[in-house]
């Protein structure tokens, strides 16, 4: 009677650990199928994700095409107003006489005497003339040489 009681409480122990251990299996099956239910919804949104990229991609190609196609356009009126503008440069250059330095010539004067009017007036003029063909350093000088030479000149007051 031992023995059977010992056998039966043996039996006992052994059904009481297999059953256990089938619980755990049943434990880990249903947090596997939670898991796999996670990574099912992850997909379908990952997949959601990726429709609405690929949306964007193609309305962002279709707005690079039409920028292309403006630019191209914009490119073509470009080179038409350049070789109008040009052909305008043209003609305004035909039209447009070359414009030429100025230039005060003295032509057959005899030298004065260097006291007299005729004398500080082609000093003046030639100042004056230095000044008129944009050589202003020069006319400086030539203005500040004959105030020094002709301080009380009726020219004086313009030379300075």
């Amino acid at each position: 009677m031992r023995l059977r009681c010992g056998l039966i409480i043996g039996a006992f122990c052994l059904s009481a650990a297999g059953c256990s251990s089938n619980d755990l299996a049943v434990k880990k099956q249903m947090e596997m199928d939670a898991r796999l239910e996670q990574l099912a919804q992850g997909n379908v949104a990952a997949n959601a994700r990726i429709t609405d990229l690929a949306n964007e991609i193609s309305d962002l190609q279709r707005q690079v095409k039409t920028a292309s196609t403006d630019i191209e356009a914009m490119k073509q009126s470009h080179n038409e107003f350049k070789a109008s503008i040009d052909s305008i440069r043209q003609k305004l250059a035909a039209l447009t006489p070359p414009a030429s330095t100025p230039k005060i010539e003295l032509v057959n004067r005899e030298a004065a005497p260097p006291d007299s009017d005729a004398a500080l007036q082609d000093a003046y003029m030639k100042a004056f003339g230095l000044f008129s063909a944009n050589k202003y350093s020069e006319a400086i000088e030539a203005f500040e040489a004959f105030v020094t030479a002709h301080p009380t000149s009726e020219y004086a007051g313009n030379a300075m």
